[in-house]
C-alpha cells in the first residue's frame, strides 16, 4: 500500500523542476509500469471482509493512487482503463467515508485529515486537467476540511481521540490553506486569532509531510481576497459523528473541551479506542488531558500497543476496571456500543453536555446505564458528573474509577484535591464529598518516544453496592494562582421529599468568594424543587445563568 502514491507524488514534485531532466525519471516510469500491476491485483481484492460495509481510507489511498497513475500516464500499458475510477467510484466513497456533518466513521481525527488531503489532492488534479466534480463532492469535501477549524484546540493541534500521531500543532499551519482552497471564512478568522502574526506558511498546498512533501500551489491571492467570518458561536457540534467541543473563545489562551461521543465496534471504526465519553481539557490555552496515540503498529500482545487501547489509558469513567469497548485485534472490535446524547446547549454563558452509553450491560453483573455529564460556566469552570445505574442496587457491587490523563505535573493535596503544575494554564481538580473517590497520580505505564506520556490520575470508589455518582468541580487557573474553592452538596427538596444525589445533584460552588447554585435533575420527571435558597421547575439550574 503506498507505493504507487509515494512514486507519483514524488513524480509531481521533482518533474517540473528545471534541473530535472525528463530521462531521470524512466526507471520511475519503469518501477511504476512493473508495480502498478500487483497493487491493483491487491487493490480489486479487497472487500468488506477487509475493510467493513461502510468504507475505510485504505480504499481511498489506494485507488486513488491507481486513478492518478491512469489519469496522468495513459500511454503505459494497462494504465487508461483506471481513469473509469473518476468521479464516479470516489464520488460514493466521501460520500460513504463521512457523516453529513464532515466528519469521517473511522473516529480519529488524525486520519481524518490524512483521508482528506488524498481527497484533495485527486479533486485538485482534476480540477487542473478540466474534470469537476459533482456539486456534492465539492460541499462534502469543504464539510470535511471545516471540521479542522470547528475542532482545534488552543495551542493549534487537534483533539488526540484514538490512533494518532502528531504533538505539533497540525491543524494550525493549515487552516489558511483550506480557508483559501475551498472558500471557507472562518477558518481564516481562526487561524488568524490563534496566529495573528501570519506566521504559517500557506505558500504550500497542504503541510502534512506524509502527504505533501512538496511546495504546491501559492493560494495568498485566494487568501487576501477572502473575508474572514467569526463562528457564530464559540462550541462545535457534530451530532452524527458525535463531536463536541466547549470553548470559551477562539485566542491561544482560551479555555476547551471536547468530547468524544462517537459510535464504537464495526469496522470503519477501527481507528478509534475502546473509550466513549472521552475528554479532552484545556486551561486557559495550555493542554491538560491528552490522548495516548496510536502506538506502534504491532499486535495486542505488544503491552504498549494494547494498553493504549483501552478505556483506562483514556480521560473516561469505568466500571470494575473493564473496557468499554474491548479488542479482539488491533482493528478490531469485539463489542459494539452506540452511545446515545440526550441534550446539548451551547448558550452565552454556558455549555452542557449529557449522554449515557450501556457498554457494561455485558457485565455479569449489569451495569445498565453509565451516564456522563459536563456542564461549563464560561471562563469559570467545568462541573464533570459520571453515573452509573446498576440492575440490583440492593445487592450488586462495584468499583468505579474517574481516569485523567495528565499532560503536566500534578500533585495531590492533603484533602484530596489535585492540582496540575507549571507555567501557563493549570486545573484544580476538586472532587464533591460524599460523591468522590479517592486519588491516586503514577507515571504512564508504557511510555513511549514521540507520544505524550500522561500521568495517570486516577479517582476510585472501591466496591460500592448499589447506584453510584463521582462529581467533579474542575476550575481553570493561570500559572500558580490557585484558587479558593469551597465545594459541597445542597439538599434538592421535591416530590415532598429530600432527593438522593443520584435523582438530583444540587451543588453549592463558591471560587475565590463568589457563590453559584447548580440543580441537575437526573430524573426523566421534572418537578417543583427547591434547593440552596433557589427554587424551579426545570431539570437543569445555575444562578448566574438566566438562559437556563
Amino acid at each position: 500500500v503506498h507505493t504507487i502514491l509515494g512514486i507519483l507524488r514524488y513524480l509531481q514534485a521533482v518533474w517540473p523542476l528545471e534541473e530535472c531532466p525528463d530521462e531521470a525519471m524512466v526507471p520511475l516510469l519503469a518501477f511504476l509500469a512493473a508495480a502498478l500491476p500487483g497493487e491493483w491485483h491487491h487493490a480489486r481484492a479487497w472487500n468488506e471482509m477487509t475493510l467493513g460495509s461502510t468504507g475505510h481510507n485504505w480504499w481511498v489511498a489506494e485507488l486513488g493512487a491507481i486513478w492518478k497513475a491512469g489519469f496522468l500516464f495513459p500511454e503505459l500499458r494497462g494504465f487508461a482503463q483506471f481513469g473509469a475510477l473518476f468521479p464516479q467510484f470516489f464520488e460514493r466513497e466521501i460520500r460513504i467515508l463521512s457523516f453529513p456533518d464532515g466528519f469521517t466513521h473511522e473516529c480519529s481525527v488524525s486520519y481524518h485529515i490524512g483521508t482528506l488531503d488524498l481527497f484533495l489532492d485527486m479533486a485538485r488534479l482534476a480540477r487542473m486537467n478540466g474534470l469537476q466534480p459533482s456539486p456534492m463532492f465539492e460541499e462534502r469535501l469543504k464539510r470535511w476540511a471545516e471540521v479542522e477549524w470547528k475542532l482545534i484546540q488552543p495551542n493549534g493541534n487537534y483533539p488526540a481521540f484514538g490512533d494518532c500521531h502528531d504533538l505539533e500543532p497540525v491543524l494550525l499551519p493549515r487552516l489558511r490553506v483550506l480557508a483559501a482552497m475551498l472558500g471557507i471564512p472562518e477558518a481564516k478568522y481562526v487561524a488568524q486569532k490563534l496566529d495573528p502574526d501570519g506566521t504559517s506558511r500557506y505558500g504550500r498546498m497542504l503541510i502534512n509531510p506524509l502527504y505533501y512533501p512538496s511546495a504546491g500551489e501559492d493560494f495568498s491571492e485566494a487568501l487576501r481576497a477572502l473575508k474572514a467570518r467569526a463562528p457564530e458561536r464559540p462550541d462545535t457540534c457534530l451530532p452524527d459523528a458525535g463531536l463536541y467541543v466547549m470553548r470559551s473563545g477562539w485566542s491561544r489562551t482560551s479555555d476547551y473541551a471536547a468530547i468524544d461521543a462517537t459510535q464504537k465496534g464495526n469496522l470503519v471504526t477501527s481507528h478509534g479506542h475502546g473509550a466513549v465519553f472521552d475528554c479532552m481539557f484545556a486551561s486557559r490555552g495550555r493542554i491538560i488531558t491528552v490522548g495516548n496515540g496510536k502506538g506502534p503498529d504491532v499486535g495486542l500482545d505488544e503491552p504498549s500497543r494494547a494498553w493504549r487501547l483501552q478505556s483506562q489509558a483514556h480521560s473516561v469513567a469505568t466500571v470494575d476496571g473493564a473496557d468499554h469497548v474491548p479488542m479482539r485485534s488491533i482493528y478490531r472490535f469485539a463489542a459494539h456500543v452506540v452511545p446515545t446524547v440526550d441534550s446539548w446547549h451551547s448558550e452565552r454563558s454556558f455549555a452542557y453536555f449529557s449522554g449515557a452509553h450501556e457498554a457494561y450491560e455485558r457485565l455479569e453483573r449489569k451495569v445498565p446505564a453509565c451516564r456522563r455529564k459536563l456542564f461549563y460556566l464560561r471562563n469559570r469552570y467545568w462541573i464533570l458528573i459520571d453515573r452509573f445505574t446498576v440492575a440490583k442496587p440492593a445487592e450488586d457491587q462495584h468499583t468505579y474509577r474517574q481516569h485523567f490523563q495528565l499532560a503536566p505535573d500534578a500533585r495531590i493535596l492533603p484533602d484530596g484535591r489535585v492540582v496540575t503544575e507549571g507555567q501557563g494554564g493549570n486545573m484544580l481538580f476538586c472532587p464533591l464529598p460524599g460523591c468522590c473517590g479517592t486519588p491516586s497520580l503514577a507515571p504512564c505505564p508504557w511510555p513511549i518516544d514521540g507520544y505524550y506520556n500522561p500521568h495517570q490520575l486516577v479517582f476510585t470508589q472501591a466496591e460500592k453496592v448499589g447506584h453510584s455518582l463521582m462529581v467533579m468541580l474542575m476550575v481553570p487557573f493561570k500559572d500558580c494562582a490557585i484558587p479558593d474553592v469551597t465545594f459541597s452538596l445542597a439538599d434538592v427538596e421535591a416530590d415532598e421529599r429530600a432527593l438522593p444525589p443520584w435523582e438530583a445533584t444540587g451543588l453549592e460552588i463558591i471560587v475565590n468568594g463568589r457563590r453559584d447554585v447548580y440543580v441537575d435533575q437526573h430524573m426523566a420527571w421534572n418537578l417543583p424543587w427547591r434547593c440552596a435558597g433557589h427554587k424551579g421547575g426545570g431539570r437543569l439550574f445555575h444562578s448566574r445563568c438566566k438562559s437556563l
